[in-house]
């Protein structure tokens, strides 16, 4: 698969400022990261990005998967908030390399 550097680049551009944060304890018991806050990891103050999955969801879902349904991941959210907040070094990291390996 193809990295289109200058999509990415746009998508950033445009996408809510960071940093991003997941929703956790004291606001989640469960421990799942149920949000995406950016900004402020306190709900109070950062601004969602991102509302779900909730956490009885997948406590009620958990272990019941029909053929060809993908079990939901508790570290989905913490993944996309990982990456987000890496997004500007990875993205200037692969422009360079493209840069110097046309």
């Amino acid at each position: 698969m193809a990295v289109d550097a200058a999509a990415i680049r746009v998508l950033l551009d445009r996408a809510t400022k960071g940093p991003w944060y997941t929703v956790g304890h004291p606001w989640r018991d469960w421990g799942v990261s149920g949000s995406i806050l950016a900004g402020n990891p306190d709900p109070h103050v950062g601004k969602m990005v991102v509302d779900g999955p909730y956490e009885l969801d997948l406590l009620e879902d958990e272990g019941e998967t029909d053929a060809g349904v993908v079990e939901q991941s508790d570290c989905d959210m913490d993944l996309i908030v990982a990456l987000r907040n890496a997004a500007e070094e990875l993205l200037a990291a692969y422009e360079k390399a493209l840069i110097s390996n046309p």
